[in-house]
């Protein structure tokens, strides 16, 4: 599964991109929504409203506002320096 800031970096960089990507993510985080815990469930769902495996269908999903997703980002350090 992919840890929560990577899901922040990819969903990043959903503005502007072709149709099919947001539904593809969607679809991807649905299928493994399990295995995330529930404080990253309840995250996701709070700043990505639709994405829980019970929404409407991918397709009809709006990307989500870059702003808490860039915040989680530089908070987690994702590019921070390797040591």
């Amino acid at each position: 599964m992919f840890p929560p800031r990577w899901i922040a970096y990819l969903a990043r960089h959903l503005s502007g991109s072709p149709a099919d990507r947001v539904p593809r993510l969607v679809a991807t985080l649905r299928s493994r929504f399990d295995r995330l815990h529930q404080v990253e469930q309840d995250w996701l769902s709070l700043h990505w409203p639709g994405i829980a495996p019970d929404g409407p269908q991918p397709d009809l999903i709006a990307p989500p506002d870059p702003a808490p997703f860039r915040s989680l980002v530089y908070a987690t350090h994702l590019f921070g320096p390797v040591y």
